[in-house]
């Protein structure tokens, strides 16, 4: 009987190898083509087809789940040495070909088969014509995860936390982004449009969710849970939203109370409380809940203004309770963190009101975010602004809605549309009244404030409202500018208003002397430097007629 041997014992197989190609060899956030990558064709296309097309290899989301400062963790809650940050990471991808071969054969042949996956039509000729009978699906992958870091606290860095791994601050130095996407977020694979790709913070939030347990926070008897909505932590004294997290009944300073904000106002001109049992409980504790020392400070100015309106609008609004301390810290973020010099030092700060009451006022669409907090005031220096209109429109720039450069800086017409809750020509029903139409939006001028001008303002947060339930918007055609594909203009960027007459919005000045347009938006979308550097040399006077 002969002796038996094995495959890999025989001197008479060959070595097999495999080889793995993929195309494009390295997947990036950038949109690739057949001049850099041979293998990309449109989906309908097959092998021999020239046709060209934009291929976006890979698209990422980071959603900020526990924006800065933290949550405080160790030891809870009594003192801040430890945070924790929360991320959620999701990415897709797609290779335009994805390729495995191997080699085959014995001694005296020699042969290799491919095992081939990208996107294409798969065709057979029946009866003389070539018919369609399926598709090749492409090597493609979606994932999300939820990291979570270890950061120092606020005892460690008093008044202010730690910036963690993954927090991304706003251009312009305010505030922290909670969610940032590849431009290509949302699509992979042939046939990207650069028209819709996603810009700065305004993308889709997260599709995903999971928890991780009450090991990762001393003291939480339910641990951590994350979805659409973002980050949600229950535990006794603590509430967590978008805005980050505050303690109810608890101050975030231990050692901050009625006395402290008390004593903090005997520095100001105008102390009007005989003790500090006379402010009332929500107006110390938000003021306690604030951890920046210049917000703090920025409080106190306020309630001790020498100014009476200054003082009782702002005790009024701080101690409504639906105003949480979210609100109070965007609002004093406007006039502490605004470009240059600080809003108050610039202009004069006269009132603020809630926002649900001056859109109650105004008496159409819901130009603040509610809930929210709206500040009044009076132009004492120079100023400029940004302005988004109608090149074709009969007013030209003219019209009392204004913005600083960072809250239009990386956006395309659709993105601006969204985040401004504009009622553009392209969201709004062909049959509707032509006066229910704002215009179409495509130009950015520069808007000049002439010292001597006195120009009385407001400083709030665009408010968004839904298509479904504000006639004349067409549900369809809003989900196709706003990036979360609802029927709803989002709004939530800092915005500046002249106020004139509430009944109609009209530039108050010469537009020749006080408006520069600098070019379309598409324009800068695609260079936001440009529109700032556009911005810092537009001099009132400059012909710049041509630009748009």
């Amino acid at each position: 009987m002969a002796n038996r041997g094995t495959v890999a014992e025989t001197p008479l197989t060959e070595d097999i190898t495999y080889s793995v190609h993929g195309s494009p060899t390295y997947l990036t956030t950038r949109p690739v083509t057949r001049a850099t990558v041979p293998q990309v064709r449109p989906g309908y296309a097959n092998v021999s087809s020239p046709q060209n097309t934009l291929h976006s290899s890979m698209s990422v989301r980071n959603h900020d789940l526990v924006a800065h400062p933290g949550l405080p963790i160790i030891p809870w809650p009594t003192f801040w040495y430890l945070s924790v940050d929360a991320w959620s990471v999701h990415v897709k991808g797609e290779y335009a070909r994805f390729a495995v071969s191997a080699n085959k054969g014995d001694p005296s042949t020699t042969g290799a088969t491919t095992y081939v996956r990208q996107q294409q039509p798969v065709t057979v000729d029946i009866a003389g014509r070539n018919r369609r009978v399926g598709t090749v699906e492409p090597i493609s992958f979606d994932s999300d995860t939820l990291v979570a870091i270890p950061v120092p606290g606020g005892t460690v860095l008093p008044g202010r936390g730690s910036m963690g791994v993954g927090d991304r601050i706003h251009g312009h130095g305010t505030g922290v982004v909670k969610k940032k996407c590849s431009k290509t977020w949302g699509h992979v694979g042939p046939g990207f449009d650069q028209s819709k790709a996603s810009t700065g913070p305004n993308c889709a939030r997260p599709g995903s969710s999971g928890s991780f347990g009450s090991q990762w926070l001393p003291g939480s008897n339910s641990g951590v849970s994350w979805d659409d909505g973002g980050l949600e932590f229950q535990a006794a004294g603590v509430e967590i939203d978008d805005d980050g997290f505050e303690y109810e009944g608890v101050s975030a300073d231990p050692s901050c109370d009625e006395d402290t904000l008390y004593d903090a106002l005997n520095d100001q001109p105008e102390n009007r409380y005989s003790s500090a049992d006379d402010i009332d409980d929500p107006v110390w504790k938000k003021y306690c809940r604030l951890l920046r020392p210049e917000y703090r400070t920025q409080f106190a100015e306020f309630l001790g203004s020498g100014d009476d309106d200054v003082h009782r609008s702002w005790e009024r609004s701080v101690k409504q309770t639906d105003i949480r301390v979210g609100e109070v810290r965007e609002t004093i973020n406007y006039v502490v963190d605004d470009p240059g010099e600080p809003l108050d030092e610039q202009h004069d700060i006269t009132e603020f009101r809630l926002a649900e009451n001056v859109n109650r006022v105004e008496d159409g669409v819901p130009s603040h975010e509610t809930p929210g907090i709206v500040i009044y005031l009076t132009t004492e220096e120079p100023d400029s602004f940004a302005r988004v209109y109608d090149s074709d429109g009969s007013h030209a720039p003219s019209g009392n809605w204004l913005a600083r450069t960072y809250s239009l800086t990386g956006k395309d017409e659709h993105n601006v549309i969204n985040t401004f809750a504009l009622w553009d020509d392209r969201v709004v029903k062909p049959s509707a009244d032509s006066d229910d139409k704002w215009g179409d939006y495509d130009c950015i001028a520069k808007m000049f404030i002439e010292q001597e001008d006195d120009v009385d303002m407001t400083v709030s947060t665009v408010g968004g409202f839904s298509a479904r339930v504000r006639d004349p918007l067409l549900p369809a055609q809003v989900k196709r500018v706003n990036p979360d594909g609802r029927p709803r203009l989002e709004g939530g960027v800092k915005q500046f208003q002249i106020l004139i007459d509430h009944t109609h919005s009209e530039w108050p000045f010469e537009e020749s002397q006080n408006m520069v347009p600098l070019g379309p938006i598409e324009r800068f979308a695609d260079d936001p430097s440009y529109l700032r550097s556009q911005m810092g040399s537009a001099s009132q006077g400059d012909d710049l007629s041509s630009a748009c």
